[in-house]
């Protein structure tokens, strides 16, 4: 008898609504409007740590469930935090991140 493979959870499965300018890049949990996901974003790097000053980029869009690509967009028409490289790895200090993400809610607003 073989197992049953089951299919991953969908964001839709899970309650996750889809909506703002973004279409489906930016999921809504809970969130009313940008400005509530920014504080939700902003609780969630807070619990990364208080010694942590800069993240991995690809670790801070994973957390808002934007696409690397879209991310390198908006960071190649100048839409984008601040960043710097490491080796071969970009990061994004945190304090940074917080700002553009204010700073995108409060433009959608």
């Amino acid at each position: 008898m073989k197992d049953e493979v089951k299919d991953p959870p969908t964001a839709a499965s899970q309650g996750i609504a889809f909506a703002g300018s973004y279409g489906d890049a930016w999921p809504i949990a809970g969130a009313k409007n940008l400005a509530e996901l920014a504080m939700q974003i902003a609780n969630r790097i807070e619990r990364l740590g208080h010694d942590r000053t800069a993240a991995p980029i690809n670790v801070l869009v994973e957390e808002i469930d934007l696409p690397l690509s879209t991310f390198y967009s908006l960071e190649a028409d100048g839409k984008g935090p601040r960043t710097f490289k490491l080796g071969r790895r970009k990061y994004c200090l945190l304090t940074d991140w917080q700002a553009w993400l204010q700073l995108r809610a409060t433009a959608e607003d």
